[in-house]
């Protein structure tokens, strides 16, 4: 990995902290499937797909420092309202960000990103999950013009 001899660490350190995310997620239900890079500028991800919840993908920026992605293609196409509509979410949200990208004419893209910094303790990474999922769930039930940006 790039990051290890950019920060002239051993590489084991690196994987501490994911590895435990990583069985921390398997033990909550995820199902994760390593993707190597294809470039050798390129990060290795994790693709961590879920039954009920939203599917994740989650890679290391930095030792300690791991990025959570997730997606959501809707059937609602871009609406004059979505920007407004999503910068007042982001007022609320409690550990994620939302953005918008106009996919198409019938679809939006939804994505939500949170960052979880340090290193892995059960209950601290425990309550960020919460936190994910409660702000993924927040965003499809609160604010004003919710009907005309969001699927229902």
């Amino acid at each position: 990995m790039v990051h290890a001899i950019f920060y002239n660490l051993p590489l084991t350190i690196m994987e501490t902290t994911m590895t435990k995310i990583l069985n921390h997620l398997e033990f909550l239900g995820y199902t994760i499937e390593k993707n190597e890079p294809k470039n050798t500028d390129d990060r290795q991800w994790y693709a961590c797909a879920h039954p009920i919840h939203y599917n994740i993908s989650c890679w290391e920026m930095r030792p300690s420092c791991v990025m959570f992605r997730m997606s959501i293609r809707t059937d609602v196409g871009f609406q004059p309202k979505t920007f407004e509509y999503f910068n007042d979410a982001n007022r609320r949200l409690t550990i994620t960000k939302a953005f918008a990208d106009k996919g198409d004419e019938e679809h939006v893209l939804i994505r939500f990103e949170a960052i979880y910094t340090g290193g892995y303790e059960k209950t601290v990474f425990g309550t960020f999950m919460d936190d994910v999922q409660n702000d993924t769930q927040r965003l499809f039930k609160q604010g004003e013009h919710h009907e005309e940006v969001l699927p229902k």
